[in-house]
């Protein structure tokens, strides 16, 4: 049976990979990166190229780091902070209405156009990350005590969901009586 530690490992090792494999994939076809970023219109065009090599690098930084498994809490930091970041552009670009854009994602995650569903997969990466850096810094911290957090950021990530979902609701409502949302 696996204990705590070995699932931490595995999730730590899971998520190295992840950034890994995403960041070879943009960089193999880096004009095609830099693109999608554009695509999303949330940065001046002045910044897109510097912001996509950024991004890169950051993703190696942070696959290598959760490999090495040391200063591991760290590298949980960064990747929920850099998770986070796409999932607000994300977020953005739905509000506005334009789900017609590759999310950029690569790598063992795959190329998918950005909807709901991506931004609930990136919440639970993030819930995972979270949790996995609870773990790593309080090592005393009991299975039970990780169930419940869980549980609490489950039905956190439903009543964001539900909340999306009305400010949608309103959004095409408000359009419908001849508003311009824009």
């Amino acid at each position: 049976m696996f204990n705590l530690n070995t699932i931490i490992i595995v999730t730590l090792v899971f998520f190295g990979f992840m950034f890994i494999s995403s960041s070879l994939s943009k960089m193999m076809n880096f004009s095609h990166h830099v693109k999608t970023i554009h695509a999303y219109q949330v940065l001046p065009d002045n910044l897109v190229g510097k912001f996509a090599k950024i991004d890169v690098a950051l993703e190696i930084i942070i696959g290598v780091g959760l490999l090495t498994l040391h200063f591991s809490s760290l590298f949980l930091i960064m990747s929920a902070c850099l998770l986070t970041v796409y999932t607000i552009a994300i977020g953005i670009n739905l509000f506005r209405g334009r789900i017609d854009i590759d999310c950029g994602c690569g790598g063992i995650v795959g190329e998918n156009k950005i909807s709901y569903k991506l931004i609930a997969r990136n919440i639970i990466l993030v819930i995972l990350m979270a949790l996995s850096l609870i773990y790593v810094q309080n090592s005393s911290v009991s299975f039970s005590e990780v169930y419940v957090i869980s549980l609490l950021m489950v039905i956190q990530i439903f009543y964001v969901m539900k909340s999306i979902s009305k400010i949608k609701s309103f959004k095409q409502h408000y359009e419908s009586l001849g508003g311009n949302y824009e």
